[in-house]
């Protein structure tokens, strides 16, 4: 997930405000990056992550490009943050030449709204909630690199999986946290699940 500091810079990290994951509270976009660098985001994973700082996205960027790694940016929210620096962001990710490396997650309104009218970018969309939102997701084909589209795993159903897969688009499913919904992404065929349950 991504974010910006009240000075502009972007960092990774889920929450808006720190108070969950650090040491400190407060909105990240009303902290500097200086100030954001002076709390643990690490200790309340555990005490062999104690001192970790805020993710700053252009280090990501240039480690994923340094290890060949494809990075998902998630901007799917977009209640959480005002969104003026969307253009910004892809800015930052195409000057360190990592557009073929990162793929862009977000609603179908954002992406009509921000990233569609730039060529050359792999998106994720979000919020495909029923059919409706499934024809507007493979609507964008033609704009943009539609790489998947993203269904909660409660909302998923044949007549979408098929209409994705007919239509050439990769379906990803989310959050699943129990052996039943994992046999149900299966059976369906989603082609990336994200868990809570790694092991299963």
């Amino acid at each position: 997930d991504v974010g910006v500091t009240a000075d502009g810079v972007f960092v990774l990290h889920h929450d808006v405000t720190i108070d969950r994951c650090s040491n400190g509270t407060g909105r990240i976009d009303e902290m500097t990056y200086e100030e954001l660098l002076s709390y643990d985001f690490g200790s309340w994973k555990g005490e062999q992550f104690e001192g970790e700082r805020l993710a700053r996205l252009s280090d990501i960027l240039d480690y994923c490009k340094a290890m060949g790694v494809v990075l998902e940016l998630d901007l799917a929210d977009e209640t959480r943050f005002d969104r003026k620096w969307i253009p910004s962001l892809y800015d930052l990710v195409k000057e360190k030449g990592m557009l073929g490396q990162t793929m862009f997650t977000a609603t179908q309104d954002e992406l009509e709204r921000f990233l569609s009218v730039r060529r050359n970018i792999i998106v994720s969309i979000s919020g495909v909630y029923d059919m409706a939102a499934a024809r507007r997701a493979v609507a964008l084909k033609d704009k943009v690199t539609l790489c998947n589209f993203s269904v909660p795993h409660h909302k998923l159903t044949s007549e979408i999986c098929d209409f994705a897969h007919e239509s050439g688009v990769k379906l990803k499913s989310w959050t699943v946290k129990t052996q039943q919904e994992m046999d149900k992404c299966l059976q369906m065929g989603v082609d990336y699940i994200i868990t809570e349950l790694p092991m299963m």
